[in-house]
């Protein structure tokens, strides 16, 4: 009922927004409105999410960055997740030793850089807010924190590729490794995004993912495995090549209307 509500609200305040005629400041007072329903529903949950126990876990295992900074901690670096969150976990510890400010910090993170990256790329800020709440925000916020924090991040450094600020742009997916090894896959993403392809090559291309889509044809292992290996330790690349590989963690969809959403 709860979430069925923030949905309603958001939608309201999108559609306020789009149908009648209300000025800036009152669109900004809607949309700082619809990102702190976010804010709240993530940042005040308790043991809700399909990580919860074992983010809370890590925080229990993790040390205070005082202990952690004087070189007295038996087990920071034994804990097999990136290193930012670790750090983060451990600057949490120190102020407050709850899990629940934790996940509130965490909200606090994704939301703002949701806040300040939405209005850059969307014309309809409200509109993209319910899109984000209806699609990806009970498993990213809710779920998956460290790869949200990333994907914030990278969300926000699109700014970068379109002012073509190479440095600023690989400066935040350094930054955004550090919560998920995953983010240095985009860092092609600025020469991708810059260079002109032709309709036949984009359409080839297209026709070639669709035919691996369907046949299910598995070539992302191999190459995902082999890079790893490369550059993650054996505990990061143990953990990612299960998610890549153990069926229990694979959704099998075929043509469908979720597919068309996503």
């Amino acid at each position: 009922m709860y979430y069925s509500t923030i949905f309603i609200f958001i939608l309201g305040l999108s559609y306020c927004s789009v149908k009648f005629n209300i000025n800036r400041n009152t669109k900004t007072i809607f949309y700082i409105l619809s990102i702190l329903s976010l804010f709240i529903t993530a940042g005040f949950r308790y043991e809700t999410g399909g990580d919860w126990t074992s983010y809370t876990q890590i925080f229990e295992m993790i040390d205070p960055v005082d202990i952690v900074i004087s070189g007295d901690s038996a087990n920071f670096s034994s804990i097999p997740v990136e290193f930012g969150y670790k750090f983060l976990n451990s600057i949490c510890k120190y102020i407050c030793d709850n899990v629940q400010f934790l996940f509130f910090i965490v909200a606090g993170i994704i939301t703002t850089f949701l806040c300040v990256s939405i209005p850059k790329y969307s014309p309809l800020p409200i509109l993209s807010v319910l899109i984000y709440y209806g699609i990806l925000f009970f498993s990213l916020d809710m779920i998956v924190i460290r790869q949200a924090i990333a994907v914030s991040i990278v969300f926000y450094s699109y700014r970068y590729i379109q002012s073509r600020e190479k440095y600023k742009y690989l400066l935040c997916i350094l930054f955004a490794i550090l919560f998920h090894i995953s983010a240095l896959f985009l860092i092609p993403a600025y020469w991708i995004c810059h260079k002109h392809y032709s309709s036949r090559k984009l359409t080839i291309a297209f026709l070639i993912f669709l035919l691996i889509y369907f046949l299910r044809i598995q070539w992302m292992t191999g190459t995902i495995q082999f890079a790893l290996r490369i550059i993650t330790g054996s505990d990061i690349f143990g953990k990612l090549t299960n998610y890549t590989t153990n069926g229990t963690f694979a959704v099998q969809r075929g043509f469908s209307l979720g597919m068309i959403i996503n």
